[in-house]
């Protein structure tokens, strides 16, 4: 763990290494999918994954093969000022992200 974010889950499905981290100042946490460079997904825009992807508040990282969103916009703090996004909301959303994918398909 560093002193900003730290790792909740990680795993593979369906060839996807998914991972959730919280981050530490403000309590939230962000789901990230590792694009496998054998796929045409790799080399997509952030706009065109974002589209096709459909992730809680839109993808808010995307750096090489890696994009992520967060859960940290308006409507995810509830009344007492704590997040109300939990672990399985966020493993919802990124295993329903990779099935839109289907790797398989999209081979070279």
């Amino acid at each position: 763990m560093n002193k900003y974010r730290e790792l909740v889950e990680r795993w593979i499905y369906r060839g996807f290494e998914l991972s959730i981290y919280k981050i530490a100042y403000l309590e939230h946490l962000c789901g990230y999918i590792a694009l496998p460079e054998h796929t045409r997904f790799a080399g997509m825009s952030t706009n065109d994954l974002d589209k096709l992807l459909d992730l809680h508040g839109g993808i808010t990282y995307h750096e090489r093969n890696v994009i992520g969103f967060d859960t940290h916009h308006a409507g995810d703090v509830s009344e007492d000022g704590m997040p109300n996004k939990d672990v399985m909301y966020v493993i919802d959303q990124l295993e329903t992200a990779v099935r839109r994918l289907d790797p398989i398909k999209e081979l070279f």
